[in-house]
């Protein structure tokens, strides 16, 4: 027997599904409740397809920690053995009378999950194939190059169901289709890496920078910016809202370090002119030279609350905190402890998320 959904295949369809190409003279009926997940060995055929291609935008289904695309779908009575080969299954099958099969090919993800990693890594979804009021689980999880494989009545409709920390999203299999549990942040905004820099002067009396003849200094923010309808520890926003999420790491370009307050030092610039504290804590800066010899510290995500349907604006970074750095002392011995410093120029981040 051979493992199907939450169902046992009888022997006729494992031989279906398992058999030789060579071996398969005829095509097998399937069952009227067969749910299946295949893998393929290679994409569907790009010249001759037996389906209809799927934009991977529309396609898909994202949650924090998966990511599922499909990039063919078709709808058949009867797929024969050349037919079955360009979607990866060894052999012909064909649907019981008064039927047909719902095919849908998965790709792997163009994105990573919500939360920004590699949808080959991450731990995934549970998932479901859903026909009317009867649900199909999956076993293990989707993965790329895969071909599920559904029976259902002819004109009837099934969906792929996936629930990722507690919210279920679904997509039509006929179709290629999102359905309107869609969570729309996931598709309207992606990831970004960019940076700034902002620049200080010290203004402590006495004071001179080795290297910086007006006392000024270049404090870098590099940022990843994306738009979450789901962060940890926090969980779900609330409907209509997201996390603007900026993971900042700030190099100050002279020796010394610095403890920056989040929620003074930066600020969302909305385009109608609003304007969005950062979220409370506090940063301490790496120095330039160190970033040439040792890896860059771990990012600290500074969030703020919008829209959910935010792709664009401005985050401002103006410095506010404690600096420490190392300078010459009048008697010109080297000394580092903290001075007294005015902002000079901020740093300004524009950015556009949309997908």
């Amino acid at each position: 027997m051979f493992q199907r959904g939450n169902r046992i295949v009888a022997p006729a369809v494992l031989l279906a599904l398992a058999l030789p190409a060579c071996t398969s003279t005829s095509s097998d009926v399937l069952a009227p409740d067969h749910v299946a997940v295949a893998d393929t060995t290679a994409d569907p055929d790009q010249e001759t397809p037996p389906g209809t291609r799927v934009s991977w935008q529309d396609a898909a289904l994202i949650g924090p920690h998966s990511a599922v695309e499909l990039d063919t779908v078709a709808h058949v009575t009867t797929l024969s053995t050349e037919a079955a080969h360009h979607w990866g299954l060894p052999g012909g099958v064909r649907a019981t009378q008064g039927f047909e099969l719902l095919l849908a090919h998965t790709r792997r993800p163009h994105r990573p999950t919500g939360l920004n990693v590699d949808g080959e890594l991450e731990k995934g979804a549970d998932a479901q194939v859903r026909v009317g009021s009867y649900a199909h689980k999956l076993p293990g999880r989707l993965k790329g190059r895969q071909t599920i494989v559904v029976s259902v009545r002819l004109g009837t409709d099934a969906f792929l169901a996936m629930t990722d920390s507690g919210r279920t999203q679904t997509l039509n299999l006929r179709t290629g289709k999102r359905g309107s549990d869609a969570v729309g942040a996931y598709y309207t905004a992606g990831h970004r890496d960019l940076s700034a820099n902002a620049t200080i002067r010290v203004t402590q009396a006495g004071v001179t920078l080795p290297g910086k003849p007006d006392n000024a200094v270049d404090v870098g923010v590099l940022a990843k910016i994306a738009l979450q309808p789901y962060t940890e520890p926090e969980g779900w926003t609330a409907a209509g809202t997201a996390r603007l999420v900026c993971a900042v790491t700030v190099v100050l370009h002279i020796a010394g370090a610095a403890r920056f307050d989040l929620a003074k030092s930066f600020t969302l610039k909305l385009p109608d002119g609003r304007t969005v504290p950062g979220s409370p804590g506090t940063l301490t800066t790496t120095t330039l030279a160190n970033t040439t010899s040792e890896p860059l510290p771990n990012p600290v995500p500074v969030t703020f609350g919008v829209p959910d349907t935010v792709t664009a604006g401005t985050v401002v970074f103006q410095p506010s905190g404690t600096v420490d750095v190392t300078f010459q002392y009048k008697d010109g011995s080297l000394k580092n402890q903290p001075v007294k410093w005015m902002l000079r120029n901020p740093g300004e981040i524009p950015f556009d998320l949309t997908l």
